[in-house]
């Protein structure tokens, strides 16, 4: 009975992360982009560790939290 509710659980999950990371990225309707949100530009941890989150560039430069990524490119 477990491995039938295996695939049903990911395929909720998984439906439950897309439509979190996607509510992050609307804002009234539109889409923007909320440098606040830490989905998007890393929690503390990986800032300290030169790792932001999932934006990694933004207006043409590489976003301030990704300093490895700064470091690699130079």
């Amino acid at each position: 009975m477990l491995c039938r509710t295996i695939p049903n659980t990911a395929s909720m999950l998984y439906s439950n992360n897309v439509t979190n990371f996607v509510t992050v990225l609307v804002n009234e309707g539109k889409l923007g982009i909320n440098q606040d949100e830490e989905v998007l530009t890393g929690d503390e941890g990986g800032i300290s560790a030169g790792y932001g989150g999932i934006l990694i560039s933004m207006d043409g430069k590489i976003h301030e939290n990704h300093t490895k990524l700064m470091e690699v490119m130079k």
